[in-house]
């Protein structure tokens, strides 16, 4: 894998230069992981001194609020409208305060990675957590990214573990609820 000789420099100097919940990532380690841009495959990401117009301004807000300039959005840089909308939602679902705390929602964005089966998205987003001076251990998210974790409190519940969604959907017709476990049926 790449870059993570540089993730473990991030994290290091976001313990040490935080101020006030935002990174102040130094230029050296900024350039060294701006370098992780060139690592994308299949998409020719706009190199950090190349970029203009949309694609800067972006590259700037993510340096600034991220910390990094993350290649799972840069690799949106060849279509600038939708490098726009990633880093949005990345920012509003992550970074933009809200009701629960930045940490809680690194342990989210850490387990849906490991689900998804990305290990550089999983690694940076356990390193953040680090950073964020709250470390949690790994068994904590793990069995939530393989949906066997117990379902979280609802929102303003005395232990305060997280929100639980007022609604369900019904289930299709013919389709079994998402919360029941159904066993398998043999295919011999």
């Amino acid at each position: 894998m790449h870059g993570y000789f540089e993730l473990a420099l991030l994290g290091i100097w976001e313990r040490e230069f935080s101020v006030e919940g935002r990174t102040m990532t130094p230029g050296l380690v900024r350039l060294a992981l701006r370098r992780t841009v060139r690592d994308v495959k299949h998409v020719e990401a706009v190199r950090p001194r190349r970029a203009a117009g949309r694609v800067r301004e972006v590259y700037r807000q993510l340096e600034r609020d991220f910390g990094m300039l993350a290649p799972p959005i840069a690799l949106h840089s060849p279509s600038p409208p939708v490098l726009a909308a990633a880093w949005l939602l990345l920012r509003e679902s992550l970074v933009a305060a809200g009701v629960s705390s930045r940490a809680d929602r690194e342990v989210v964005a850490a387990a849906v990675s490991a689900a998804n089966s990305c290990p550089y998205c999983a690694e940076v987003h356990a390193m953040a957590i680090g950073a964020l001076g709250t470390p949690v251990p790994r068994p904590r998210w793990k069995p939530a990214s393989r949906g066997r974790s117990p379902t979280p409190a609802p929102a303003g519940s005395p232990d305060g573990r997280g929100a639980r969604a007022r609604s369900r959907r019904p289930p299709r017709p013919g389709r079994p609820p998402s919360s029941r476990r159904w066993p398998r049926r043999s295919t011999t």
